[in-house]
């Protein structure tokens, strides 16, 4: 899993992004204008997105995505409001029960964690590889135990 997309600003156009880079700009921009609404979505895998197919979700039964849709009706239709708004175009917009997975229909949510989880990796390999850090550890038999990355991040 890559960086988070570049938001080009304008309505997000299906043809000039991978479909999981266009689900977290629709995403990013709800996010901007409705803080629940983000959550909800960010929980949802994306199973397919396409100008042709529409936009497929798939929500984890139990899930507080599918608790709140379940709960309260008007929140499909500011699903899809919200994604038509952003991608300036009506899209078909189904929301399933099924298992959310970083290969097969990753969710916002999945993405961030991996990305979060990538970054500590990285910051650990590189404190450990860096020569003052060894040089400590080796002189006074110590360990390395908790290691941030400088950059959080989504």
């Amino acid at each position: 899993i890559g960086p988070p997309p570049e938001d080009p600003g304008g309505p997000i156009r299906l043809a000039d992004h991978a479909p999981l880079a266009a689900w977290e700009l629709v995403v990013a921009r709800v996010r901007a204008e409705d803080e629940f609404l983000s959550a909800v979505l960010s929980e949802l895998g994306l199973a397919e997105l396409s100008e042709e197919a529409g936009l497929r979700l798939l929500g984890e039964p139990g899930s507080f995505a599918l608790e709140q849709l379940a709960a309260d009706p008007s929140l499909s239709r500011r699903v899809e409001q919200a994604v038509a708004a952003q991608l300036a175009a009506p899209i078909s917009v189904r929301i399933e029960p099924g298992q959310p997975s970083l290969t097969r229909a990753p969710s916002v949510a999945l993405v961030q964690a991996r990305r979060r989880a990538d970054r500590q990796r990285e910051a650990e390999r590189r404190a450990r590889a860096h020569p003052a850090i060894a040089a400590l550890m080796g002189s006074f038999q110590a360990e390395l135990r908790q290691v941030r990355p400088l950059e959080e991040g989504p």
